[in-house]
């Protein structure tokens, strides 16, 4: 096992990045509809003289009004409690870190690890190996005006014993989860026995 510090390349897919505020719906209170045409607020209603004026701010009653219900609508389903996808990762994190082996349909083992950096760019992501010890770092500066901030994510891992550092390859989806893998030996006598039955009669 070699001692010397490594930095790992990072594979991202083609579509590798989007900034998470890209992926926000983003609301308008503007009107997709012309004032020009005739509304009536019920169908039943008495006819109105037909005048310009009274049928623009007729419209525009009714136009308000459902501008308003429908803000009301949006906020009482904000307040509606719903899993949040920061805290679902933070345990798919730790799961991961605590169960890293996993089992292949075909009998094959591999290491796996995953991390969730969707909140950086991949030039701001660094992977790193020293001897068994495995670092992922990523640091995100904003600067705006005279404030500046940042946002810093580290992790440290020490690999297991079967686990060659140097056969370690990672990925970056598009939706910005980092894996990292590697082979790992086949267990020594894993292969499948029948065992005979002693019966008495």
């Amino acid at each position: 096992m070699s001692l010397v510090p490594r930095t790992l390349p990072i594979y991202r897919d083609v579509d590798f990045w989007r900034p998470s505020w890209d992926l926000t719906p983003q609301f308008s209170s503007s009107l997709p509809f012309s004032s020009s045409v005739p509304f009536s607020s019920s169908f039943f209603s008495s006819p109105v003289p037909y005048s310009s004026s009274n049928m623009t701010s007729h419209f525009e009653a009714e136009m308000r009004r459902m501008h308003d219900e429908m803000n009301r609508m949006f906020q009482d389903m904000q307040k509606i409690d719903r899993p949040n996808p920061i805290d679902d990762w933070r345990l798919t994190e730790k799961f991961r870190m605590d169960n890293p082996i996993i089992s292949e349909r075909d009998g094959g083992r591999k290491f796996k690890l995953e991390f969730d950096l969707s909140h950086f760019k991949p030039e701001e992501i660094s992977l790193r190996t020293a001897g068994n010890q495995l670092s992922v770092h990523a640091k995100h500066e904003e600067k705006d005006g005279s404030r500046s901030g940042f946002r810093e994510y580290q992790r440290q891992y020490v690999l297991p014993k079967d686990v060659d550092p140097e056969l370690l390859v990672s990925k970056l989806s598009a939706g910005g989860i980092l894996s990292i893998e590697a082979p790992l030996p086949a267990l020594e006598g894993s292969r499948d026995r029948l065992i005979p039955i002693d019966h008495r009669k």
